[in-house]
């Protein structure tokens, strides 16, 4: 401290102190008025001596001042001043983006400068530049580079309020171009890969299996390699030992995988022994340019135990009593007669034991598998626990015990004494199982139970050994490892409570090793990620959401958790939802790794459950009607109602779990949201001659379908769209089936072309006649809707000539209006082909040598009959040449669809018939949700705006895409690149809100 600023702030306060009597009128907010007296208020004489973390404005820019979404900015230098009397100690400096100068931490923090020796009083402390990455899920606009001196409250300051500055920027959007590149991954909806023996020597072999490789990408990834790797960690790097790899010459294509072989690989006879993780790297010579280079490695869930050659591993006995040994017979009681004493533990070392049938020692204690668990270690039935150990070099204390944990209840640890019984530890005396031993060991301890007997749940198996007369203390070996049954237990053997060990504080005792092994077992949330719609792309306010939330489990076995779902610092400031929605989701079963889990949480079985708020909160809630206005159906989920909204996904909130680490188990978000405009959209059943009228309980069946689909695709809020139906004019019984009543409320006539027809639509005022179809709704104009559309008969539909209207049949797919409305609203081509040389009465053979004989074309591509040469390779991705161009030679225009591919089947008896909308081709949908219906969304759904159903495809079997789709056919100006995807949509003028 200096005395003198010390000295000039106590003059200062004093010196204040007649400044207010002298100057009321001035500093009046200082006084506090009674009726006969004036209270003078000033500082604490402590409060003076503290620190005052000021940030300097000089020498601070920010650069560019305009950037786009993902883009990068550079900030110069920060410089933090301390006019405080103290040193200010340790303290950070958080950098957040906000929408006002109000910088707060509940902004978007970016990042963070840190200062951990402080700033001396008078004092400043400078940070040179630093670069950081705009977030791509908010929307464009003003922001704020707020600068937060102190934002964790970790120094008393003199004045708390002078710790922020903020600079402006603007963010743009980006042209987004979305470059079709392949994504090499593992395929984990497959078996996961896995390799045999767990253990071998040095220079042994190891098989892996059941690996495969997915192509989440756009494109064909052409030749790349697997690499097999031996690691010390699970980062891979070249300096570790690579084991060999398999070749892929034809590459895999978009939305394919393929399948590793079984393969043997070798291992380096001078490999040290120890525990070695084994992973599989994708392209590590990194010949595929991908989209994505960070998911290329995997590391499998188990270890390989590499023994030096002078190891000895026991084999199970049937009847014999001799065991093979290092190529000698030799009785079963003396499993280590011959290999080297293992060393008296020094130091705290421990190691987890992957579960065997059979023990195997070593001299090398990382090297031993100690315990021995019967067939229930691969899962058969029965346990026999049989320890095994070799020769140590002096006598040691050896401690067994087993720890039992059925769900969420306190574990149970039973030690094993002297005699081979089971005890409970009470907190009070350890139990050694054998005292001042130097082995070897070889003993069944229970016996052979079959698993039936034994209690549900989880077991955890400890051994320890330290010196002789020591106790547990600063020397020992810790092995384990775990099983888990899933039979039934009788209920009297729950009526015993025993204690949890974590309450127990005892000094250098088992429970507290024992505990740092459980310890070490951890749940973490990864990242968490809100989707509506499309994963990456941004929120639209008034939309129900969704959160993926990835969880890493380093338990042995499954675990069952609960989530809390906080939904920002003011909820209904941020979000809204229904009443009462909880924040406590669960419990969900997490496996060991990584997972995917998605909240609200919602049990297998009911995801078609109506909303209830005991029992499915977050159910489904039927499309109200009201006034002839018909609302969609939906989930009862949050939706943002800001333009920025954060939320915190916690697991295991109570801490009912024993984690080694219980601060990583919540994960904070803060995320834009869009307003977006609404849409009410009127359906009319329209007498299309000269076919039927459309049924009139398909018209209200198809538009309910209709408006749910396109309420699930595209970025409308859930309460901004409503629906009405035009009631009929005239009802007639239906001419294929007179029960049934069909009608229509205006006539299209024959002859009358599509845009002629929509136009007159447009013109229309629909009367209501209170028919039983629409008993409340009043006079109905299209001028008082956003869009229209003709319900005919049939299961077709059409766009064309207006942006306001389009045509479906009453029997249409979901889809077809969604597909409809975006030809008319947004402007979109058809791109069924893959090369569209076939249009839709058009057909061609493809010979078995790869050449095409064209049967016969439209009038449309008469008119253009020259293409891009673009064709569907072997990978299932197209491939276009558009250095040059196809000549149609055909002369023959066909009448239909149909006899297009009869007069082909003709000639091309060595080949394949293609027709239009070409089925070849398959567009692959962008991953993400429809919270409707509560299905995830992948690329096995196709794109909506490409015709093709294959069967078989889980429904919905097509959904809508994040980026641009390429239209490939020649127009007289190449290739398009649509602006048709989800990010295209959310700043179009028909939705952006103003």
């Amino acid at each position: 401290m200096k005395l003198s600023l010390w000295f000039n702030r106590l003059l200062l306060c004093f010196a204040t102190l007649t400044l207010i009597i002298t100057t009321s009128a001035i500093l009046l907010p200082q006084f506090s008025a009674a009726a006969d007296s004036i209270v003078v208020t000033r500082p604490p004489i402590d409060d003076l001596l503290k620190s005052d973390l000021t940030i300097s404005e000089r020498g601070t820019q920010i650069t560019p001042s305009e950037v786009e979404r993902g883009g990068t900015i550079n900030i110069s230098s920060l410089t933090v001043n301390n006019q405080g009397a103290a040193a200010s100690g340790s303290f950070s400096v958080g950098i957040y983006l906000s929408t006002d100068r109000q910088i707060t931490a509940d902004d978007l923090l970016l990042d963070t400068y840190t200062n951990r020796a402080g700033v001396e009083s008078e004092e400043s402390f400078e940070w040179t530049k630093k670069t950081l990455v705009m977030p791509l899920d908010i929307i464009e606009g003003s922001y704020y580079i707020g600068f937060f001196a102190d934002n964790a409250d970790a120094v008393s300051e003199f004045d708390e309020t002078n710790n922020i500055m903020a600079v402006q920027i603007s963010i743009t959007s980006p042209v987004v171009i979305i470059d079709r590149l392949p994504d090499l991954t593992f395929n984990k909806s497959t078996n996961l890969p896995s390799f045999t023996p767990p253990a071998i020597n040095s220079g042994g072999s190891i098989t892996v299996s059941g690996a495969s490789v997915l192509n989440q990408g756009e494109a064909l990834s052409g030749s790349f390699s697997c690499d097999v790797y031996l690691s010390n960690d699970e980062t891979i790097t070249e300096s570790d030992t690579r084991l060999g790899g398999f070749d892929f010459k034809d590459g895999v294509g978009a939305a394919q995988s393929v399948q590793f072989s079984e393969s043997t690989f070798t291992t380096p006879p001078n490999l040290a022994h120890g525990d070695y993780f084994v992973a599989i790297v994708i392209d590590r010579a990194d010949a595929v340019k991908e989209s994505n280079e960070q998911n290329n490695s995997f590391v499998l869930a188990s270890k390989l135990i590499i023994m030096d050659n002078s190891q000895v591993q026991v084999k199970p006995v049937m009847d014999s009593p001799f065991e093979e040994i290092g190529g000698k017979i030799v009785p079963v009681d003396q499993p280590a007669a011959e290999i080297n004493p293992i060393p008296l533990p020094r130091g705290q070392k421990s190691w987890t034991v992957f579960p065997s049938a059979v023990p195997a020692v070593n001299e090398d204690p990382s090297a031993a598998a100690v315990f021995g668990l019967g067939t229930v270690a691969h899962g058969g039935g029965n346990l026999s626990l049989k320890v095994m150990l070799g020769k140590f070099s002096g006598q040691v204390d050896l401690y067994l015990a087993i720890y039992h944990q059925i769900g969420d209840s306190p574990g149970t640890f039973f030690m094993v004494s002297e005699n081979g019984s089971l005890e409970i530890f009470d907190g009070t005396e350890l139990i050694a199982w054998k005292k001042g031993t130097a082995g070897p060991v070889s003993e069944d301890i229970l016996g052979d139970i079959p698993a039936k007997n034994l209690p549900s749940g989880d077991y955890m198996l400890f051994l320890v050994a330290s010196p002789a007369g020591k106790g547990i203390s600063d020397n020992y070996y810790l092995w384990s490892s775990s099983f888990k049954t899933y039979n039934k237990w009788l209920p009297s053997e729950l009526d015993i409570y025993y204690p949890n060990w974590k309450d127990m504080v005892i000094d250098n005792n088992l429970p507290e090793i024992i505990g740092d092994i459980i310890l070490n077992q951890d749940l973490t949330i990864l990242s968490t990620n809100p989707v509506q719609v499309i994963d990456g792309a941004p929120l639209v306010q008034g939309k129900g959401t969704i959160f993926r939330v990835t969880v890493k489990s380093s338990f042995l076995t499954q675990v069952s958790a609960y989530f809390r779902l906080s939904l920002g610092t003011i909820p209904n400031k941020m979000w809204n939802t229904k009443e009462n929605f909880p924040e406590i989701w669960g419990p969900v079963v997490i496996q060991p790794g990584e997972s995917e889990i998605v909240l609200p949480y919602i049990p297998a079985g009911r995801e078609n459950n109506f909303y209830s708020a005991q029992t499915d909160p977050a159910g489904i809630i039927e499309g109200e009607y009201f006034f002839g206005t018909h609302h969609p159906t939906k989930r009862s989920l949050p939706a943002p109602i800001a333009n920025y909204c954060s939320y915190t996904v916690t697991i295991d909130p109570e801490n009912k779990i024993k984690e080694g680490n219980e601060n990583n188990n919540s994960k904070y978000h803060s995320t834009s949201a869009a307003g977006v405009k609404s849409w009410r959209i009127l359906f009319v059943p329209v007498h299309q001659k000269p076919n039927n009228p459309p049924r009139l309980n398909r018209v209200y069946s198809v538009a309910r379908k209709s408006v749910e689909y396109l309420m699930a695709t595209y970025p409308i809020p859930d309460n901004g769209i409503t629906w009405s139906v035009a009631a009929p004019t005239t009802t007639v019984p239906c001419p294929d089936n007179a029960s049934y009543n069909c009608g229509y409320a205006t006539i299209w006539e024959e002859g009358v072309g599509r845009g002629t027809f929509f136009s007159q639509l447009l013109q229309k005022s629909f009367k209501n006649d209170y028919s039983q179809y629409d008993p409340y709704s009043q006079s109905i104009s299209t001028d008082d809707f956003d869009f229209v559309v003709a319900v005919t008969s049939g299961g077709g539909g059409g766009a064309g000539g207006s942006d306001k209207v389009v045509a479906i049949g009453d029997e249409a797919y979901d889809t077809i209006m969604t597909h409809e409305f975006t030809h008319s609203v947004i402007g979109v081509y058809d791109i069924y082909s893959a090369d569209c040389l076939v249009g839709w009465d058009e057909a061609y053979c493809e010979h078995s040598d790869g050449s095409r004989e064209y049967c016969c074309i439209d009038g449309l591509d008469a008119n253009h009959p020259q293409d891009y040469f673009c064709y569907l390779n072997a990978a299932g991705t197209i491939e276009c040449d558009y250095s040059s161009l196809v000549t149609k030679n055909c002369s023959e225009s066909c009448n239909n669809y149909q006899s297009c591919r009869n007069d082909c089947s003709s000639i091309c008896s060595d080949g394949t018939v293609y027709s239009g909308p070409d089925g070849r081709v398959r567009h692959p949908s962008s991953k993400g949700f429809w919270t409707v219906k509560w299905i995830e969304i992948n690329d096995r759904f196709n794109y909506f705006m490409d015709a093709r159903i294959e069967a078989g495809t889980p429904y919905p079997y097509m959904w809508n895409i994040l980026g641009n789709s390429i239209y490939h056919c020649y127009w007289g100006f190449g290739p398009i690149n649509h602006q048709d995807g989800y990010l295209n949509i959310l700043n179009h003028t028909r939705f952006k809100k103003p």
